[in-house]
């Protein structure tokens, strides 16, 4: 960082520019490179880069709230009558590893987690950029979909499904190849749900 004496517009006044400015714009700089980075960490999942579980069910419950506030905006009993409303849905397919567990006790908890992160590259490479897809649990992950459809829901399952089963792995002591497989099933909000079931949380 260059840094020129300044020219004050006052009669060509000459004020050397300060000294201790480098620094502080150093130190104040790698602060909010180390915040970013924290806040990286907190929402995402280690192993596959994917949003982590507190991530997903926080936006998941905010997603939720929006749609409970327009519902209810019709009786009269809107929560923030400065929030817009808008006509909304969404949709959640959750993914499950078949016979997961087999494959640690054959092959080692190492090669399960090479899997799971190769797993969770495949699902976000074939999300769109609005999905939020996380990991919530050791081989179970979910997606989160605004704005979905159950047809949008069940081409994205079917998509996600598709490229985890193009998973081919080798495991080096044994020679074996390991394919795997996932269950999918999904759910759309508010379509999925009926009478007492919005009072739930």
């Amino acid at each position: 960082l260059v840094l020129v004496d300044a020219v004050s517009s006052l009669g060509g006044v000459r004020i050397p520019a300060p000294k201790t400015l480098p620094p502080y714009l150093l130190a104040l700089a790698t602060g909010v490179l180390e915040k970013l980075l924290l806040h990286k960490r907190s929402v995402t999942d280690a192993l596959t880069g994917l949003a982590s579980r507190e991530h997903f069910l926080a936006t998941l419950t905010q997603e939720i709230d929006l749609i409970q506030h327009c519902l209810h905006a019709t009786s009269g009993g809107r929560s923030d009558p400065d929030l817009q409303c808008y006509s909304a849905c969404l949709g959640v397919i959750l993914l499950d590893l078949d016979r997961f567990q087999r494959i640690n006790e054959r092959y080692g908890y190492q090669m399960g987690d090479r899997i799971v992160s190769e797993v969770g590259r495949a699902i976000a490479g074939a999300c769109p950029r609005h999905v939020t897809a996380a990991r919530l649990h050791n081989d179970t992950f979910g997606l989160l979909i605004p704005d979905a459809s159950p047809k949008a829901c069940n081409e994205l399952a079917e998509a996600v499904r598709q490229a985890v089963a193009g998973l081919v792995f080798q495991d080096e002591v044994t020679g074996d190849r390991i394919q795997v497989s996932a269950s999918l099933g999904y759910v759309n909000y508010p379509q999925s749900l009926r009478g007492h079931q919005f009072q739930r949380s």
